[in-house]
């Protein structure tokens, strides 16, 4: 790695913080976790799969889901593999969908944990020959049967085992506005872009982030909005920690006040219900 390169923070905590927990999903009563280590396995095995899929050097790879463990590791497999990030928000029309795939140039798709609107959602998808990924069902969701299935997908390869490190003017992902107000822009957005914040944050720490690998976050705004994949999935990456989801909107309080999070992010709507 040289100096042109972007230093992608999330080596270090896998390798520091291999055994602490990273990402923890609440199923029901329970809460299922993955520790850095583990993460790191299933993201290096995935990056593996998505270059087995012929797609060529930086395409753009879409990620459709509510946030979940598999949205990060995804994430960190396109990131491993070299490719672009290109999410989309998980309550798209299938026209919307069509419209955005075409537009945004992708090659694969991850699907993931939907609000019961895949049937409607996939429409808009060539799922004949667009390679899919699905996450696993979680109960009270769509359950999608098309492409391939997650850990039958991982388990089929060997992690990737050296460290990919992007250029800093490489693209990071293509962020897609939600459409409300006409058809969705894409923010093109450079890893140095994420340099940026870093300044901001070893300057200022505005979010109140430990530098000691001992946060707690919690996750439930979108995580393909730019606010929530910075405030919550990249400041975990830098600094350590762990990411707990909310299994739904009805279980937001009874989740919050079991993760107790050390930093809280939210917009107005939150603090209205």
């Amino acid at each position: 790695m040289t100096n042109k390169h972007f230093d992608f923070p999330f080596y270090e905590c896998e390798s520091k913080l291999k055994n602490q927990p990273f990402l923890r999903q609440p199923i029901g009563d329970t809460w299922k976790e993955y520790t850095w280590g583990e993460a790191g396995l299933a993201a290096r095995k995935l990056a593996t799969g998505l270059k087995s899929l012929g797609l060529k050097e930086k395409s753009h790879v879409g990620l459709v889901s509510k946030n979940c463990s598999e949205w990060i590791i995804a994430d960190l497999a396109i990131t491993m593999a070299g490719f672009i990030s290109v999410p989309f928000f998980p309550t798209l029309k299938s026209h919307e969908m069509k419209h955005l795939i075409e537009f945004g140039d992708v090659e694969a798709l991850f699907v993931g944990k939907l609000e019961n609107n895949w049937d409607e959602m996939k429409k808009g998808i060539d799922t004949d020959n667009l390679p899919i990924i699905a996450f696993p069902h979680y109960e009270g969701n769509s359950k999608v049967e098309e492409g391939f299935q997650w850990e039958e997908f991982i388990d089929k390869f060997e992690p990737q085992t050296e460290n990919y490190y992007p250029l800093k003017e490489d693209v990071w992902t293509i962020i897609f506005t939600s459409g409300t107000t006409g058809d969705s822009k894409g923010a093109v957005i450079k890893y140095e872009s994420l340099m940026n914040t870093k300044e901001i944050h070893e300057a200022y720490n505005p979010l109140g982030v430990s530098t000691f690998g001992d946060n707690r976050f919690i996750s439930y705004l979108p995580l393909n909005h730019i606010f929530e994949r910075i405030c919550i999935e990249w400041s975990c990456l830098r600094y350590g920690g762990n990411i707990n989801f909310v299994e739904s909107l009805d279980t937001f309080g009874k989740n919050l006040a079991e993760v107790q999070p050390t930093t809280f992010q939210g917009v107005p709507r939150i603090y209205t219900k």
